[in-house]
C-alpha cells in the first residue's frame, strides 16, 4: 500500500506540475486574446467561456461519479466490466450531446439577449462547443479513477493548446475584430473534436478488456448522483456569477475590465483544481487517513493562495499595465474581491470533492445552495458592483468554514 500511496503522490506532483504550466498557457492567452481583440469582444469571449463552464456541469459532475466508480472498481478481474461502462458512458455523452444541441438551437435567441453575443455565426459555435463540452469531463474521470494523474494533466493541457493555436490562426486570417472571434470559436470547436478523439482511445488502452453485458447505470450512483450534480451547479455558478453579473448589467466595457483579472485568481483554483483530481479518488478508495490527507491540503492551498494573491495585491495595476496595457488599468479596482471569490471557491472545490468522495454531500449541498440564494438576493437588491463582489466573495469564505466542519464531523461519524 505504502508503494501504491508513493506512486500517487509522485503523478500528483507531476499533475499540479502540468497544471501550473496549463495556467500560464491560460494566462498567455488571456493575454494575447486581450491584445487582438477589443474590449468589448474581450469582455465577450470570456462571457462565453462562463457560459460554457455553467453548461458544463453535468460533465463536471460526472467527472466525479466516473472517477469514483473507476477508483472503487477491480482494474484486473472487472476489466471488462470496466471497458463495458466505458462504452456505455460514450454513448449516453454523445446522446446528451445532442439533447443538449437541439434545446440550445431552440434557445439561441435568449442565449444571444443574456450574454449578449454579436453575431448569429458567434451563437451558433457557442452552441457547438457547449454540445460537446461533455467528453472531456467523462474521460478525464476515467483517468483520475485509474489514478492516471499524468495522463488527466496531459489531456487538459491539450484546452489550452488548441486556444492558442486558435488565437495565432485568429491573428494571422482575421482582417477585422469581429471575424478574428469567430476564427477564435471555429478554431476551438476543431480542437474539441480532437480531444474527443484523443480520450476515448486512450481510455480504451488504459481499461482495456472486451464488451461483455453488465449494468453499467450503477455508475450513477442515485441520491449520490443528484447531490454531487446540484453540488457542482452551485460551484459553477459561484465561479462565474461575478463575470456574468457585470456582463449582464449591460457594461461591456466593464466585463471585459473585471475578464483581465479573473486569471489574477484562477491560478489558485487551478491548483485547488490539482488537488481535487487527487483527494476524490484517493478518499474513496482508502477510509485510512482522510482528515489528515484533508488538511494537508487545505495547509497547501492557503500557503499557495497567500503566496500568489499578495504580490498581485500590491503591485496589481503595475502588472495589469504590463500585461494588457493602459487601456486596462481600471481593473485595479477589482483584484482584492477577485482574489477573496477565488479563495472561497477554491476551499469549496476541495471540500466537495472530498465529501463527494467519501459519500457524505447531502449537507454540503444545501449549503451552497445557501450560498447562491443569498447572492442572488444581493443582485436583486441592485447592489453596486463592489459591493456584489464582495458578498459573493465573503458569503464564500463563511461557506468553506462549514465545509470544513462537515468534513470533520463525517470522520466522527464514520463517514
Amino acid at each position: 500500500m505504502r508503494k501504491i500511496n508513493t506512486g500517487i503522490y509522485k503523478d500528483g506532483i507531476c499533475l499540479f506540475g502540468i497544471n501550473m504550466f496549463a495556467s500560464m498557457l491560460n494566462y498567455i492567452c488571456q493575454i494575447l486574446m486581450a491584445r487582438i481583440l477589443s474590449v468589448e469582444s474581450f469582455g465577450e469571449i470570456n462571457a462565453i467561456f462562463s457560459y460554457l463552464l455553467i453548461i458544463g456541469v453535468p460533465g463536471t459532475t460526472l467527472t466525479m461519479l466516473v472517477s469514483k466508480f473507476y477508483a472503487q472498481s477491480d482494474y484486473v478481474k472487472g476489466k471488462n466490466e470496466n471497458r463495458s461502462c466505458l462504452i456505455w458512458g460514450e454513448k449516453f455523452v454523445t446522446i446528451t450531446s445532442g439533447v443538449i444541441f437541439i434545446i440550445s438551437l431552440i434557445l439561441a435567441p435568449v442565449l444571444k439577449s443574456v450574454i449578449q453575443l454579436t453575431e448569429n455565426s458567434v451563437v451558433f459555435l457557442v452552441i457547438i462547443l457547449g454540445s460537446l463540452s461533455f467528453y472531456h469531463p467523462f474521460f478525464s474521470g476515467v483517468f483520475s479513477g485509474y489514478k492516471k494523474f499524468l495522463l488527466l494533466g496531459l489531456y487538459a493541457l491539450l484546452i489550452p493548446v488548441y486556444k492558442l493555436i486558435s488565437i495565432f490562426v485568429s491573428y494571422c486570417f482575421g482582417l477585422t475584430d469581429q471575424k478574428r472571434l469567430n476564427i477564435l470559436l471555429l478554431i476551438m470547436v476543431l480542437g474539441t473534436f480532437a480531444t474527443i478523439v484523443i480520450g476515448s482511445a486512450v481510455s480504451s488502452k488504459i481499461i482495456g478488456g472486451k464488451k461483455e453485458t453488465f449494468e453499467c447505470k450503477k455508475i450513477w450512483g442515485g441520491t449520490l448522483s443528484f447531490n454531487t450534480l446540484v453540488i457542482n451547479i452551485c460551484l459553477m455558478v459561484y465561479m462565474n456569477i461575478d463575470i456574468l453579473s457585470i456582463r449582464y448589467k449591460g457594461n461591456g466595457a466593464e466585463s471585459g475590465l473585471y475578464s483581465s483579472v479573473i486569471l489574477f485568481g484562477r491560478i489558485v483554483y487551478y491548483f485547488a483544481a490539482t488537488l481535487a483530481s487527487i483527494i476524490l479518488p484517493s478518499v474513496a478508495s482508502n477510509a485510512n487517513n482522510r482528515v489528515k490527507t484533508l488538511n494537508k491540503c487545505i495547509i497547501m492551498l492557503l500557503g499557495f493562495s497567500f503566496i500568489s494573491l499578495l504580490p498581485i495585491n500590491f503591485l496589481g495595476e503595475k502588472i495589469i499595465n504590463i500585461l494588457y496595457g493602459k487601456e486596462y488599468i481600471g481593473a485595479g479596482k477589482y483584484i482584492i474581491y477577485n482574489s477573496i471569490i477565488a479563495v472561497a471557491l477554491s476551499l469549496n472545490t476541495v471540500f466537495s470533492n472530498y465529501l463527494v468522495g467519501i459519500g457524505y454531500s447531502h449537507k454540503w449541498k444545501n449549503a451552497l445552495i445557501a450560498n447562491i440564494i443569498v447572492i442572488i438576493l444581493a443582485t436583486i437588491l441592485d447592489s453596486g458592483a463592489q459591493s456584489l463582489l464582495l458578498t459573493i466573495g465573503l458569503s464564500g469564505i463563511i461557506v468553506s468554514v462549514y465545509g470544513y466542519f462537515l468534513c470533520i464531523v463525517s470522520k466522527k461519524r464514520g463517514g
